[in-house]
């Protein structure tokens, strides 16, 4: 499932950010009572029990995790019935339902990864066309 969260167009390139369900999520966390240092004994039975919930929802399937996705592609000459994608960036391990907020936050984080990353690529190419001749 590839559920979009923006799409924006900077002149050849076209950024696609998108959700996508995290089909290996590690829940680990709502079982790790290592967190809980330095909390009390009632903070302790509380904050277990809200992770109990929190788990019991997930299996129910109220809530899965996901990875927020950043795909760019590029428009080309050749006119190509679906444009190349040649960046990528995500991260993973965020809780479906979070906030729209919290998602265009990511969505933002992930275009400024993937900006950088077709910034190292230009500079790769480039060395390349060079050191080729």
């Amino acid at each position: 499932m590839k559920d979009t969260i923006l799409k924006r167009t900077d002149g050849p390139y076209t950024y696609h950010v998108f959700k996508e369900v995290d089909q290996d999520a590690d829940l680990s966390w709502l079982t790790d009572a290592s967190r809980y240092a330095g909390c009390t004994t009632e903070e302790i039975a509380d904050y277990m029990q809200q992770d109990e919930e929190r788990l019991s929802e997930y299996y129910r399937g109220n809530w899965y995790m996901v990875g927020v996705v950043c795909e760019v592609s590029i428009k080309t000459k050749t006119n190509w019935a679906v444009d190349p994608v040649i960046a990528r960036s995500s991260v993973w391990g965020v809780e479906s339902d979070s906030d729209t907020s919290y998602f265009l936050t990511l969505a933002e984080e992930q275009i400024d990864e993937a900006q950088h990353d077709l910034a190292n690529l230009r500079e790769a190419l480039v060395s390349a066309d060079y050191s080729a001749k």
